[in-house]
């Protein structure tokens, strides 16, 4: 007669990403199987055999099947559970093979978020007077001529600091009139095309005047206004929610474009764009 076995069995990932148990008893007739990750009770499941025979050869063939599978014996309780790593990119099955590609291209970025509120020219704010030193000349399409429409700044000395970009200054960006916001889709989409900024603009100002006397009070309106987002209403404060590292996002969103969709709007009581 066959005596009673148990065999325990663990598997981990170099990346630490696979962190798995795999435990075969049999006694008599009955099988059970326990599974799931280190450091938790897993899931059994119990299964009976005519005879200890066919329990003990259904439990080898199980075992032989994850030891093919990369798990090896180990000892109950020796290992703790521990955190797993989450990919960068949350990726559908499609995009899978792409992985490295795609993960290569994830960076840091800054959550916005606004709120109610006055804001004065030189804050972080979606829509509403731009910050403009006194004589600074608006910026108009080198397409067409019109008046490009603000749509956002952020003040760098305000937001939680990022590798590579300034601690401080102001950046904005001002967009045409046009269904496409002045983007060059009409030349190959590579990288020289899209970045030719003829119809549209982002600009930096790395000295901050906090000095309303010295600002520009006005701006001209588009001439023909057909976006009708946050910019054509009056501005928002916009603050930073915090500062993240490369982490879980969606696949086709990249960081800084996710983080500028969650840039909220304060009221500064100034209209236009």
């Amino acid at each position: 007669m066959l005596s009673a076995m148990r065999t325990y069995l663990e598997y981990s990932e170099a990346s630490g990403s696979g962190q798995k148990f795999y435990e075969a008893a049999v006694e008599g007739c009955t099988l059970t199987l326990r599974y799931g990750r280190i450091g938790t009770e897993g899931q059994t499941t119990v299964k009976t055999f005519p005879t200890p025979e066919a329990a003990h050869a259904e439990a080898q063939r199980r075992l032989a099947d994850k030891r093919r599978k990369g798990h090896g014996d180990a000892v109950p309780g020796e290992r703790e559970k521990r955190a797993v790593e989450q990919p960068a990119l949350r990726l559908p099955k499609l995009l899978t093979p792409y992985r490295a590609a795609l993960e290569a291209s994830v960076r840091p970025y800054v959550r916005l978020r606004g709120s109610p509120g006055p804001v004065r020219p030189w804050e972080s704010k979606l829509g509403g007077l731009p910050y403009r030193p006194a004589g600074f000349e608006w910026s108009r399409s080198r397409t067409n001529g019109r008046a490009l429409t603000f749509l956002a700044q952020l003040n760098l000395a305000e937001l939680p600091h990022l590798d590579g970009f300034p601690t401080g200054g102001i950046v904005q960006f001002r967009i045409g009139d046009g269904d496409v916001c002045g983007a060059n889709f009409h030349s190959a989409l590579d990288i020289s095309g899209l970045s030719d900024d003829a119809g549209f603009r982002v600009l930096y100002h790395p000295e901050v005047i906090h000095d309303e006397t010295a600002l520009e009070t006005t701006q001209p309106l588009p001439a023909r206004p057909r976006y009708h987002g946050p910019a054509s209403r009056p501005g928002t404060r916009v603050r930073a929610a915090g500062r993240a590292d490369p982490g879980a996002h969606d696949a086709g969103t990249p960081p800084l474009r996710r983080a500028g969709r969650s840039a909220g709007v304060g009221t500064s009581g100034r209209g236009g764009g």
